[in-house]
C-alpha cells in the first residue's frame, strides 16, 4: 500500500516507507503460489520483514506515461496503455536504504544473497553480476486504479531481460471497505 508516502509534485513521484501493513509475506507456501512456491517457505515473512524494517527501506516511484516509461524498461515488458497520455499509468521504481532517496539499492543484490546462501561464495559471486528493474503499470481495463502489473526483470547489468517474479496488484476492497468482487473471493482462495 501506498500509505505514509511523501508526493512531489515537480517529479512526480511517491516516496513510501516500509511501514506495518504497506507490505506482506504469507507465513507459508500459498497453495496456489507462483513457480511451484520457490520464493516462499517457513520463516520467509518473518526474514523478509525483518530485512525491510531494519534496513529503514523506502520505496521511491517515479510515475510517468507508459510510452515515456518504455525509456526505462526498454528490454522488459510494457503492460500499461502504450498510447495513453495518462501521467500516472507508469512507475519505474527503486529501494532506498534507510529511506534516503540519493542511495539506491540494486535489486540484483537480493539474487546475489540468495544464490551464496544456495551456492556459497560461488553462488554470490555469480549473483553479484545480476542486475534488476521494478516498475508499477496500470493495465488496460483497470477502473479507478483497480489493476496494476508489478514487474520484476532481471538481467545482467543494463539488460534486465528475464521476467521473474512479477504479480498484479488488484484492488480487493473499496474506499468504505467494501469487497471487491470477483477479487476479493480469489485473494482469499489464494
Amino acid at each position: 500500500s501506498f500509505q505514509a508516502g511523501q508526493w512531489a509534485d515537480d517529479e512526480p513521484t511517491l516516496m513510501s516507507p516500509m511501514v506495518p501493513f504497506s507490505w506482506a509475506w504469507p507465513g507459508g507456501v500459498p497453495r496456489n503460489a507462483p513457480f511451484g512456491g520457490i520464493l516462499y517457505g517457513e520463516g520467509k515473512a518473518f526474514d523478509n520483514m525483518e530485512l525491510f524494517v531494519r534496513g529503514g527501506v523506502a520505496f521511491s516511484y517515479s510515475f510517468s506515461t507508459c510510452a515515456a516509461g518504455r525509456e526505462f524498461t526498454s528490454w522488459g515488458g510494457i503492460y500499461c496503455n502504450k498510447t495513453s497520455s495518462d501521467e500516472l499509468a507508469y512507475s519505474y521504481m527503486q529501494t532506498h536504504p534507510i529511506g534516503v532517496p540519493s542511495l539506491v539499492l540494486n535489486p540484483g543484490a537480493q539474487v546475489a544473497g540468495i544464490l551464496s546462501n544456495a551456492f556459497g561464495p560461488v553462488g554470490g559471486a555469480i549473483g553479484s553480476i545480476i542486475d534488476g528493474a521494478f516498475t508499477l503499470q496500470e493495465v488496460p481495463g483497470s477502473v479507478n486504479g483497480s489493476i496494476w502489473r508489478r514487474t520484476c526483470q532481471w538481467g545482467v547489468g543494463k539488460c534486465a531481460f528475464i521476467d521473474f517474479g512479477s504479480y498484479d496488484l488488484v484492488k480487493i476492497i473499496d474506499g468504505t471497505g467494501a469487497p471487491l468482487e470477483p477479487y476479493f473471493s480469489e485473494f482469499v482462495d489464494y
